[in-house]
């Protein structure tokens, strides 16, 4: 549904700093529609009472008033049987310039002071004018048997019905082995204290959402409930953040921060300065905002003395992504490396000089380091949408940074150098551009702790660069083996170069004699990935205790990266037999349409595999189904067939559990409003799901449109479940968020 800003704005401040007691959140159907709770005013007849309400935005908002109507019963001369309220703000004195938590407030206010002179329900005012005391006393029975607080503690019983149920249902799916089997009934003395000491934990994570940059309407309906219940819901619902927001400004355009309430709360800050959509306009001249040209045109910012002063106030901040159009300030680093909490850092398309050397002396954990312009695609699967569009590579502080090639070269490997010296004693997982580094400069360097290491982009320079030499000079130029042998802890290595058209990178040259150290590193490595960029001959022989795999096909966008032939594929998988590797975890893509013959062959070498995907790079579907043959007996008995090949292919995999094959199904028509392309799919995946009985996954891959002449390889999965009879759930489409290769996330584009 398509909301104005200014609802979308108010909606957003009720939920984060709503009035003190009230509360009010919209439906996750009918983000117009919002329940309302307000607690009554201490002092008046209304006291210890709670009162749902419903609140209704129509079309014309703002320029007529919301709909509000109680929904608990009150006795009070402004508000009658049907919960309809008089209040002038809700008729002829509504303006504009009022708010919906003006409307509220007024609403409380009208419960501290009922008004018998401008009744709606005539006798009730009646009854105030000639005797108040007495009035007063049956609203104070209404409220209690209406909406009663036991004494001053936010018990349970402030959860509307439907919060409950969702609470029931959720731990029923939580426990599902728990004597739970229906909904839990209303409580009646259930101190919401001990409630959240206990289960919300539980029910809060089944709220939150998996994708990245959401938030689950659910959890933001719970975290309305009550204050306590909002206390509970606040590290949850701004554990992942961004900063700067386009309509988050003063009335003098000013940027601003989040309230310094909520910084405790806050774990992981992603200041994307750079997003295609609106921060990447701001540095554009003509167009500058929140910032300045200086004199040799380079965009600075404004206001990021608030983020600065912010991140050193963040005790459980763990997380942090840069993704500016301009050159960090050397305050911004400093301010982060005083943050002890902070665990891991990732800078992406952003300009570095030597202002990252002050980023120190936090401990890193994770660094994620990504030069300006890098655009890798692998395969022909999803990609961000922001490098689907010219505008990205056009952009002119972009234009200015390759100008600069020379000069930023120089100046980026030496501040990467130092930067990663500073904290390669505590490092576990390290993604790299080879565009920052040198195999000089990493062979320097000791890394005691890194089980992951992710080499991506450009090949690493092999020349000598001084500027790491920080001991004695090498005899020789050190190369890629060097650089593993600093890292006694590794066990997962990625090598993710894209194709060029130089020649192909040699990880192990299978015509030379091996080097007996060298091998006993690839022997310890117990997941490796590598792209088709290198040569693969001889490479997996020397893997005894390999565990995962993943064989990719890279290429710098807009260009389509060519994958692995069937040959090159067997006899990738015949060099996997070889080395004897208890190999679980398989990951391939292939240029070829998939033939039983393949699967038989993995199979056969891999009989240990718990996880196999198969994708085919540019996947398209066969002959049409009008011309495969006429007579629809035959195509029943070839689908059939197939499917029985393919099954009898996989059968000696007793342990796989999650599938994904690029089979080529017949092509259905596009406007076929029946979908056959997912029916078709829907049955494999169920044949699959009878005859391979560990199976617990499956999925399929397609072409899937998405623009008017762009088409992109998607997959159409299945959760499996067995109650009696086997059950197959679609699951929420999935991508692989580059460099990872081994766990897929939902898709949030």
């Amino acid at each position: 549904m398509s909301l104005p800003k200014r609802i979308i704005k108010e909606t957003e401040r009720l939920v984060a700093d709503p009035a003190p007691g009230i509360t009010a959140a919209p439906h996750e159907d009918n983000l117009r529609y919002f329940d309302v709770t307000i607690q009554g005013p201490d002092g008046s007849p209304f006291q210890h009472g709670v009162f749902h309400l419903e609140l209704f935005l129509p079309e014309e908002y703002p320029m007529s008033p919301p709909k509000v109507r109680f929904l608990t019963k009150i006795y009070h001369p402004n508000i009658d049987k049907l919960g309809r309220i008089c209040l002038d703000i809700l008729k002829d004195k509504w303006s504009p310039a009022l708010q919906i938590r003006t409307v509220l407030l007024s609403i409380q206010a009208l419960l501290s002071a009922p008004n018998p002179d401008d009744p709606l329900a005539t006798d009730v005012a009646k009854h105030y004018k000639e005797n108040e005391k007495d009035a007063q006393r049956v609203s104070r029975e209404w409220t209690e048997k209406g909406s009663r607080l036991a004494d001053r503690h936010m018990y349970f019983t402030t959860l509307s019905w439907c919060t409950w149920a969702r609470f029931s249902a959720a731990l029923c799916l939580l426990a599902p082995s728990a004597t739970i089997t229906s909904p839990i009934p209303w409580p009646t003395r259930l101190p919401l204290m001990s409630l959240i000491a206990d289960i919300f934990p539980l029910v809060i994570t089944h709220l939150v959402p998996t994708a990245r940059d959401t938030v689950s309407p659910s959890l933001l309906t719970l975290a309305s409930t009550s204050r306590l219940v909002r206390q509970a819901c606040l590290p949850f619902l701004f554990a992942e953040v961004r900063w700067p927001q386009k309509y988050k400004t003063d009335r003098d355009n000013d940027l601003l921060f989040y309230p310094e309430s909520l910084w405790p709360y806050i774990r992981h800050v992603i200041f994307s300065h750079f997003r295609l959509d609106w921060h990447d306009e701001w540095t554009e001249p003509g167009r500058i905002r929140h910032g300045y040209l200086d004199r040799d045109g380079i965009y600075c910012p404004y206001h990021m003395e608030l983020a600065i002063l912010a991140l050193a106030r963040m005790p459980k901040l763990a997380k942090v992504t840069l993704s500016t159009p301009f050159l960090p300030p050397q305050a911004l680093y400093e301010a982060l490396g005083q943050c002890c909490s902070l665990s891991s850092f990732t800078l992406i398309d952003t300009p570095i000089d030597q202002s990252l050397m002050q980023f120190f002396p936090v401990p890193l954990r994770r660094v994620n380091l990504t030069p300006v312009g890098q655009t890798l695609r692998i395969g022909d699967g999803p990609t961000d949408p922001k490098f689907s569009e010219i505008t990205y590579f056009m952009r002119d502080w972009r234009r200015k940074y390759r100008a600069q090639a020379n000069l930023r070269g120089f100046r980026e490997l030496r501040s990467s150098g130092v930067f990663l010296r500073q904290h390669a004693p505590t490092l576990t997982h390290l993604e790299l551009s080879g565009d920052l580094t040198a195999y000089t400069g990493l062979a320097t360097i000791n890394w005691p702790a890194l089980r992951t290491f992710v080499l991506h982009g450009r090949i690493p320079s092999l020349i000598v660069n001084i500027s790491f030499q920080i001991g004695a000079a090498t005899r020789q130029t050190p190369r890629l083996f060097d650089v593993l042998h600093r890292m006694p802890a590794l066990r997962d290595f990625r090598l993710l170069f894209p194709q060029s058209k130089a020649q192909e990178y040699r990880f192990l040259d299978p015509y030379i004699l091996a080097n007996p150290e060298n091998l006993a590193k690839l022997a310890s490595l117990e997941s490796f990935a590598i792209s088709n960029a290198c040569a693969l001959n001889g490479v997996f022989n020397y893997m005894p205790s390999l565990r995962r795999l993943a064989i990719m096909a890279l290429v710098d966008l807009p260009r389509w990266p060519i994958a692995l032939s069937q040959p090159q594929v067997e006899s990738v998988i015949a060099d996997i037999g070889a080395s004897n590797c208890p190999l679980k975890h398989l990951r391939i893509i292939i240029e070829d349409k998939l033939t039983p013959s393949i699967c038989r062959l993995i199979a056969t070498h891999c009989p240990q595999l718990e996880i196999l995907e198969i994708e085919r790079c540019g996947y398209h579907d066969g002959k049409s189904v009008a011309s495969c043959d006429t007579d629809p007996g035959n195509v029943v008995f070839t689908l059939h067939r197939t499917q029985q090949e393919y099954l009898e292919a996989l059968s000696p995999l007793s342990s796989l559990r999650d599938l994904r094959l690029c089979m080529q199904f017949p092509e259905y028509d596009e406007i076929d409003n029946m979908e056959s392309w997912r029916v078709v799919r829907h049955e494999w995946a169920a044949f699959f799901a009878r005859g391979l009985k560990s199976l617990r996954k499956v999925g399929f891959e397609y072409r899937k449109r998405t623009g008017t002449h762009r088409y992109q390889d998607a997959w159409l999965d299945y959760a499996i479940s067995e109650d009696g009879e086997i059950r197959l759930s679609p699951l929420p489409p999935m991508w692989y968020s580059f460099p990872e290769v081994w766990e897929p996330e939902e898709i949030r584009f």
